[in-house]
């Protein structure tokens, strides 16, 4: 048997087109189930469909190739993943198709309705175990079809879970920064955790069944590092939703790293400034850490608050200038356009921005995103409809103080601000002389271009 895994480019792409996107991470869910399927004597590739445009043809000739096909449903992505189910049902309405992913956890049937045979919500690995069943049309736990279905199995043990496969995605490239690699490595992604603990207003993660913190073994996590060494990489992203939860397990997890002797490169995604201190954030550099990303928000405390993210405007001060000092380049996100936030606390968000030694910036318009509390809170109240997976908050949509068009102008202001202080240009160019990476720079610069 024969299986061919598909993860669509977002909405904002062209399904059929040269132009491929330059994505930061593989897609390590379909990983996951790529190594369960191979374990179970099924063929299994990969087609991550950022790199690679899926058209009418490309279609065909995979299907020749394959005896199902699954697909992976982020919310954000969900028009291109239902346009490709239905190019597929075009030339071949009998094949087996089954989806998963983000959106499916949310809304399995959305998947059935758009021409899925079944849809699996929550986690995969288990229903990938009985891949053969659920093509049999047998009941297994976390599928749903036409008639329903029932939530899935939670792993509680996630040292039980088989290495995602990393060497089906290495013909792709990963690891970029608003279009550069902050290093010139070859780049996978893992997770040394599952959930988080935190519930922030805007995040849709925390409702996902089995998102719930969970952790893997320190040794388990080594294990798969010297894997990913052997197959040839030598740079990790880290995407767990909350990398830096547990201090002294990070330390031991850095310490095994730098017992390994490598010269791999490490990128941290979303670490919390709350768990920052000198003494680990050494250890990750001597092990190999490079690039520490930052979900800081606002510049104001009323509305760090609004978002429930459970950090001080201190915190981020004390943890970017640690990072700073210790040498990361340093990844800051902002999100402007909360329900009372006016044009003077945006103001203060812009200028606490420039107070910090950050490399590079970015600055999001709040969107309410399906599954997400203020999601929820704005369907129960009549202004979104349910049917309105991402909505923009702005005066226009009943979300926001300002127009859409403020929200932009107050955007190119924040970035133009970041970006033309002479401060900053020199900072980089000292930077830049120490660690000798002209990419880093050129990322902060691509990004300035957009806005001014």
């Amino acid at each position: 048997m024969k299986v061919s895994l598909i993860y669509p480019p977002g909405d904002g792409e062209a399904l059929e087109t040269d132009k491929t996107s330059s994505p930061f991470a593989p897609p390590l869910g379909l990983m996951y189930i790529a190594r369960i399927l191979s374990m179970n004597d099924i063929e299994t590739s990969i087609i991550d469909a950022r790199h690679e445009r899926i058209g009418s043809a490309k279609i065909k000739k995979l299907l020749t190739q394959s005896d199902a096909i699954g697909i992976s449903i982020p919310s954000f992505a969900r028009k291109n993943a239902e346009k490709i189910i239905k190019m597929i049902r075009e030339i071949d309405n009998d094949i087996f198709i089954i989806a998963g992913g983000p959106h499916c956890t949310l809304f399995p049937m959305d998947a059935i309705a758009a021409g899925a045979d079944a849809a699996v919500r929550g986690e995969g690995e288990y229903a990938a175990m009985h891949f053969k069943d659920i093509m049999d049309g047998k009941v297994v736990a976390g599928v749903y079809r036409k008639e329903g279905g029932r939530d899935g199995i939670i792993i509680e043990n996630l040292d039980e879970i088989p290495f995602p496969s990393h060497e089906m995605v290495k013909k792709y490239e990963y690891g970029y920064i608003a279009g550069f690699k902050p290093f010139k490595a070859k780049f996978t992604a893992m997770i040394s955790s599952r959930g988080c603990p935190y519930k922030c207003k805007f995040c849709s993660r925390e409702i996902f069944a089995g998102r719930r913190y969970r952790e893997r073994s320190v040794e388990n996590v080594l294990d798969e590092i010297e894997f990913i060494i052997d197959e040839g990489y030598n740079g990790i992203i880290f995407v767990d939703d909350n990398f830096l939860l547990n201090r002294k397990r990070v330390m031991r997890i850095m310490d095994g790293i730098i017992e390994m002797n490598t010269e791999i490169k490490i990128i941290v995604e979303g670490a919390r400034v709350n768990v920052a201190d000198y003494e680990l954030y050494k250890k990750m550099w001597d092990a190999g850490v490079r690039v520490i990303s930052y979900g800081i928000e606002s510049g104001n405390q009323d509305i760090l608050d609004f978002y429930n993210k459970k950090i001080t405007l201190e915190q981020v001060k004390k943890a970017v200038g640690i990072a700073n000092r210790v040498g990361f380049f340093t990844v800051g996100s902002f999100i402007i356009g909360a329900p009372f936030e006016d044009r003077a606390k945006i103001e203060k968000t812009i200028r606490f921005a420039t107070t910090l030694p950050l490399d590079f910036v970015e600055f999001y318009i709040l969107e309410y995103r399906v599954g997400s509390q203020l999601w929820n809170e704005a369907v129960k109240g009549g202004l979104i409809d349910k049917k309105q997976y991402f909505v923009k908050a702005c005066k226009e949509n009943n979300l926001s103080l300002l127009s859409m068009n403020e929200l932009n102008q107050l955007r190119k202001k924040a970035y133009m601000r970041f970006y033309l202080r002479p401060s900053y240009v020199m900072g980089e160019m000292l930077k830049l002389a120490k660690h000798g990476n002209a990419d880093l720079i050129k990322a902060a610069i691509s990004m300035m271009h957009k806005f001014v």
